[in-house]
Parts: C-alpha cells; structure tokens; sequence
C-alpha cells in the first residue's frame, strides 16, 4: 500500500524491517487491505513480519507488482542488480515505486530492493506473468483515465478505453477476472459491485449523483491510446496545444523553471475541473506576476487561460472539452 512518504534504510533489508519503519496505525491499513485475520493484540514487528509475509506470496505479490507501470518494472529489475540512483526522469517512477514498498531509498539515496523481495521477484517473473502485468498495468492507466475524466463509468467504457491500444484486446469475461484481481489500495476509483467505477472523492456524501445530474446522459469521450498514455506519464494531457502554450508562456515569458511551470499546469485543471471560474485564475496569474507583465503579456495570458479553459477535458462533459460541447 502507498503509505505516502520516503523510507531510508541500510543495504541488505528484509521487507519486514522496512515494514518495520511504518508507525502502528499504517500497519493496520495495510492488515485492512490485504485481509490479513489473527492481528489483535500483536506487535509491531511481529505484525511488520505478518504482512511482510502476504506481500510475498506468490499471489499477492502478483497481483501488486502487475499494476504497477512498465517503467517502475523496469526499475525494479535495475535495481534487483544492482543498486542506483535515479536520474532526474526517473524520479518520479522510483518513487512509485518506493511507495508500493517493493524497494526503498537506501542510505546513499541509491533505490534499492529488499533481499526476500530480489528472491520472490526472480521466481515470479516468469513470461506468463510479464503478459499478466503488461494488461493489468495498461488496465490500471485505463482506470486513472476514467476516474480523471469521467468520475463514474461502468465496465463496457472501460472496455472501451482498453481495447484502444493496438494488441491490447480484452473480452467482457477477461476484464471482470482482471478487475476482481486488481488491488483496491493501487487505484483512485472504488469499484462497485456490479458495474460501475466510481471516483473515491465522490463517494462521500453521494457527490457521484450529482456529477451523473450534471452529465446529463451526455456520451462518453473515448480518447487515443496515445493520450491514456500521455496522462499516465505527465498527469495532463501534454500535448494538447493549449497546455503546451501555457507552459512555454510560464517559462519564457514568466521565467519560471520547467518544474515550476509543470506544478502550474498540473492545478489549473484541477481547479478548472472543480468548477472554479476561469475569470479566478485569471485574476490569480495577473495578480502574482503583474511586475513581470506588460500590457502585451497581460492580454495574451488572458487569452492562453480562456483557451487553456476551453479545451480542458471535463468529467462534467463525459470527457470532452467545452469547445467539443458547443460543435456538438
């Protein structure tokens, strides 16, 4: 499970001392999730050593592995050689990776892996299980697909989003077994009895029927392979040209670095998909940098913004942009 922060320990760890490090509370969420029985009462690193245990078998180990990306796999194996520090690019998937609790940061900052896990991964890594995880971990990209750009959407739209990539075809019998399979704790979307997947934050409170109110049995967007992908990899749709305008903006007129630049672009869709007005963020971008911006400059950030607006894809929308809305 995605505990949600960095753990530094020394070269030759087992998974239970890594474990070991999470404080009591964390532990349990974890006992939760894997349904681990028999726990009142045990402690810490005993309890460390239980879970331990189900995260290396066969079947658990499996099913969490599969869902992660190709490029944290391929990570991983990296690092079951041998030890190493991420480039910059990396960063991000080491990460994830770290979070899933499969390897961790040593203490020289080197992304290593636990000796109980280098030993179960060989003898998982089998060819049926690398075709095994490369459907699961395009079906878990589906799934952040849809839950960003849908909130709620049954089984055939998921289809759907799966059978766009070339060679990825899946059967409704194949995506029922893989969806049973595939770890609550490693996606953003509960998964419903019967059909539905609905977005986590919108459980609360029943806000999913207010958002299928304001969808209005509008049809679903159904993107590209490509862009399932570019949202998997970059957290927006990068190369949608109304985002690259704006980041190029925040950059070379601006100044801002490409990290900067990039945490900009990430929370403006997000506002934009939680119904802030657009004339807000406006108002945002001209109040903080209105020294570094003349006339010209404040014109044409305005203008980047509307259109930045208008081509966001909207779960109010199924998916689809304003701009699509309105030719539709």
């Amino acid at each position: 499970m995605a505990m949600g922060k960095e753990l530094y320990a020394s070269e030759g760890t087992m998974l239970k001392h890594l474990l070991s490090m999470y404080e009591r509370e964390e532990l349990l969420d974890y006992v939760k999730e894997l349904k681990i029985r028999r726990t009142f009462g045990i402690k810490k690193d005993k309890l460390a050593e239980k879970i331990a245990n189900e995260l290396l078998t066969p079947s658990v180990m499996r099913r969490r592995i599969a869902v992660l990306s190709p490029e944290c796999r391929a990570l991983l194996e990296r690092a079951i050689r041998e030890p190493f520090i991420p480039d910059v690019e990396e960063i991000e998937d080491a990460l994830r990776l770290n979070e899933s609790d499969y390897a961790f940061l040593n203490e020289k900052e080197q992304l290593d892996v636990p000796a109980d896990v280098k030993i179960a991964y060989e003898k998982l890594n089998t060819p049926e299980f690398q075709e095994y995880a490369r459907k699961m971990s395009w079906l878990s990209q589906c799934l952040d697909f849809g839950e960003e750009f849908y909130g709620v959407f049954n089984k055939d739209i998921l289809r759907e989003l799966f059978n766009t990539r070339s060679g990825f075809y899946i059967s409704e019998e194949e995506l029922e077994k893989m969806c049973n399979d595939f770890p609550r704790d490693l996606t953003d979307c509960e998964m419903e009895e019967g059909e539905s997947a609905i977005s986590d934050y919108l459980i609360y409170g029943s806000q999913y029927k207010e958002l299928l109110d304001a969808q209005a049995e509008k049809d679903f967007y159904i993107p590209s392979a490509q862009e399932i992908q570019d949202y998997a990899q970059n957290l927006y749709l990068s190369k949608e040209p109304a985002y690259k305008n704006f980041m190029e903006f925040l950059q070379n007129e601006i100044g801002m670095t490409y990290e900067e630049a990039y945490a900009e672009i990430l929370d403006i869709p997000d506002k934009i998909q939680d119904g802030v007005d657009i004339s807000v963020v406006v108002q945002y971008y001209t109040d903080t940098y209105r020294e570094l911006l003349d006339d010209a400059k404040l014109e044409k950030i305005v203008k980047l913004l509307q259109e930045l607006n208008n081509n966001t894809r909207m779960r109010i929308h199924r998916g689809h942009t304003p701009n699509e809305m309105m030719r539709m």
